[in-house]
């Protein structure tokens, strides 16, 4: 049975996958022509009857359309290899029996120098301490920090999160190897154990355990992730290797603290972010040269700024400060390229250095899915989507089941005046993680323009109830109101955000979002001002929000291009 890649002519075909290539071109197998091909190629230069395939490929029970179905399966594989049934060179027809695949078939060896796909999946807590989730988390993600660093090039390494292989699309899995691991700390020791899976027929490929004393946990993590890129024959490279150990920091105390705040940022809302800051804070008290705790802040004050919780300047100079800190301790940091390159571009407003920043982060290190994510919101707000389209995907293949990733795919349609398909890509997003609040707020954001208010309101209602009364939710309720007809209802949720503004810090832009609702161009343009004069970063989103369509036309609002 064949179940690695053929090569026949100039294609080659992965049963596993379905993928037929040409040259090294993908083209579009449908599923029912690779199952026939997968069968043909199975039994080349052997007459391969048509009860064999109607049995193998469309099941015993199937009776219905099957001729028409194998007709129609053969008719499109003639079509991508650019065969012909009166002239074969690859199926031949056997009148009233089947067909011969007539072709000499090879299998491909697996080139060693090729990349390699590792999919993490989250390490287990042995103990089941509630206590020890950040660490076992933090265990998990530094494991895939590490392994993206040893050799982008050659190694592809995908986060699980706390999904299973089989969510995966099939034709990824099949590419994968998958790391599975689970963890212990007992007092002062700590017990790792890893095993190295070929995701297509879970073969074992390594397995390892370690015993240590709890204060070498960065050097298990280094030596699990280099033993897993040997056992795959990935060439390590020496210099980056190394280099990628100044990264890390000989505190216990600060990785505890740094494994603290990662695992409450990745929690993606404003009060979780604000205690990753205390932590990342802790870390550097303990550690001022412990690069990663650094960018940890930078991260956590950029967001903060680009969602309006602190001031743009007071947020992204914070951020700036420590991403060229941590730059100052390692410049090959991907992550702190990345990093700057989100505050010159949201604050200061240098498309140019922005660019050049996430370029390098992605030449540093290709398997960072940050780099990739942040470059393409990067793209979108420049205005160059298909090329933010590629960056997103990218950092999607990475990263799978991140619900901003995800969710920003969807923003991306928004933008592009394609809500249909942005509701259905922020769905997934919300399906991943319903907690994840910009995702809902994307959602009822695209509702509206496709003309569903009511569902809009409803979810705007929902997510001020469910979470928190935060300025962004109130005007977005303000804005479904005022184009759901209920104006009484926008000019009271107005009133409410401005009430709001008296206790907290409200950005201007989200004034004059609101007003955007019931059409007030002088109120929504002075708000727009105020936001200019601030530098908030979502007017990179002037030029392509159809929120502000209706200001278009009005010579102040081309001032604020």
């Amino acid at each position: 049975m064949v179940c690695t890649a053929v090569a026949f002519g100039t294609f080659e075909f992965d049963p596993r996958t379905g993928e037929l290539r040409k040259r090294g071109i993908k083209l579009g197998l449908q599923p029912k022509s690779a199952a026939v091909l997968s069968v043909l190629v199975r039994h080349p230069h052997e007459l391969v009857t048509r009860e064999h395939l109607r049995i193998e490929v469309w099941g015993l029970e199937t009776f219905v359309d099957f001729e028409n179905g194998l007709g129609n399966a053969i008719w499109k594989l003639r079509q991508h290899l650019g065969d012909k049934a009166d002239n074969p060179l690859f199926i031949e027809s056997i009148p009233g029996k089947g067909y011969r695949f007539i072709a000499d078939v090879h299998p491909v060896i697996p080139n060693p120098n090729s990349r390699k796909v590792i999919a993490i999946r989250p390490f287990e807590d042995l103990d089941n301490r509630q206590s020890d989730d950040y660490f076992v988390a933090g265990l998990t993600e530094e494991l895939i920090t590490q392994l993206g660093r040893l050799n982008p090039k050659r190694l592809a390494v995908v986060a699980l999160r706390n999904k299973s292989l089989e969510e995966i699309p099939g034709e990824l899995a099949a590419q994968y190897y998958v790391v599975t691991g689970a963890a212990r700390r007992d007092g002062t020791r700590l017990r790792v154990t890893a095993h190295l899976l070929e995701a297509a027929d879970q073969r074992q490929i390594w397995a390892g355990s370690y015993d240590r004393p709890t204060t070498d946990v960065i050097a298990v993590q280094i030596e699990l992730a280099e033993q897993i890129a040997k056992s795959l024959m990935v060439e390590l490279l020496p210099v980056k290797k190394e280099h990628g150990r100044i990264q890390w920091t000989e505190s216990l105390v600060a990785y505890e603290l740094y494994l603290q705040g990662r695992y409450h940022w990745n929690k993606r809302v404003p009060k979780s972010t604000f205690t990753a800051i205390e932590y990342f804070q802790r870390a550097i008290a303990a550690d001022p040269e412990y690069a990663l705790a650094h960018v940890g802040l930078a991260d956590c004050f950029g967001v903060l700024g680009f969602y309006g919780e602190l001031a743009p300047a007071d947020a992204f100079g914070r951020a700036k400060q420590h991403a060229s800190r941590a730059l100052a301790l390692d410049d090959c940091l991907a992550e702190a390229h990345s990093c700057l390159a989100f505050c010159l571009l949201q604050f200061d407003w240098d498309w140019n250095a922005a660019q050049h920043e996430h370029l390098q982060a992605i030449q540093l290190n290709s398997n960072c899915a940050p780099a990739h994510h942040w470059y393409g919101l990067t793209l979108t707000e420049t205005g160059r989507f298909s090329d933010a389209l590629r960056s997103l995907i990218r950092a999607k293949e990475l990263d799978p089941f991140n619900p901003a990733i995800q969710a920003h795919i969807g923003r991306l349609a928004y933008f592009c005046r394609d809500f249909e398909r942005s509701l259905k890509e922020v769905e997934r997003a919300v399906e991943l993680d319903r907690s994840y609040v910009p995702g809902r707020y994307f959602q009822a954001i695209a509702m509206v323009q496709k003309g569903n208010g009511g569902d809009a309101i409803n979810q705007f209602e929902g997510l001020v109830t469910e979470f928190y009364e935060h300025p962004i939710l109130v005007s977005g309720l303000a804005y479904a109101y005022g184009k759901g007809g209920k104006r009484a209802a926008a000019l009271k949720a107005i009133d409410r955000l401005q009430a709001l503004a008296r206790k907290i810090r409200v950005p201007p832009y989200f004034l004059a979002f609101a007003h955007a609702g019931v059409e007030n161009s002088v109120a929504a343009l002075d708000y727009l001002d105020r936001a200019k004069v601030e530098r908030f970063a979502w007017l990179h989103y002037l030029k392509m929000d159809p929120v502000f369509d209706f200001l278009r036309s009005n010579a102040r609002f081309d001032e604020l291009m």
